[in-house]
């Protein structure tokens, strides 16, 4: 407790006081170089708009993250079929939101229930698509994993880990 008190009163450590907010927009570009033994395997540059906002009840902080755009700027790759495929899993994921701690580390999700069943909807679209194929089928039921509990999909998520982290006092 005395370390802890030292480290908040020193002038070497920043204290960044978690606040909530009316509506912010963020854009995020996304540049991923996918390379399998030195050759590139998928090539791709995607800007997304976040728009989040950030309330306070009983100690607990909620973020409601809507996602404005998934503008695909380009994809560079001999599977391109399948990375836009892929690229629609996206969309039951498009709404979040999220409790977070007082210092900022994701909790729970909320919406739990809305993501489930938008994932429901896209998968029927979804299924079939690319001809009931054993990865199709692997790919689905992957899906239905991710998003009947989709907390540890954006825990492990390195965008979600690098915006909502561990980092305020």
């Amino acid at each position: 407790l005395k370390k802890k008190k030292e480290e908040v009163d020193s002038p070497n450590i920043i204290n960044l006081i978690q606040k909530t907010n009316e509506s912010i927009d963020y854009k995020i570009i996304q540049k991923i170089d996918m390379q399998v033994s030195g050759s590139s395997m998928i090539d791709s540059e995607t800007d997304i708009i976040w728009r989040v906002k950030k309330n306070e009840k009983n100690n607990l902080f909620f973020v409601d993250v809507s996602q404005q755009s998934h503008q695909v700027k380009y994809i560079k790759s001999m599977y391109r079929q399948l990375a836009e495929y892929m690229q629609r899993f996206n969309k039951p994921i498009e709404h979040l939101i999220l409790e977070l701690s007082t210092s900022g580390k994701i909790m729970s999700i909320e919406n739990q229930d809305e993501i489930e069943s938008s994932w429901k909807k896209l998968r029927e679209i979804l299924k079939g698509e690319m001809g009931d194929s054993l990865e199709e089928k692997n790919m689905l039921e992957g899906g239905d994993k991710d998003f009947r509990d989709t907390l540890p999909l954006i825990k492990n998520n390195i965008l979600y880990h690098l915006f909502f982290n561990d980092v305020f006092y």
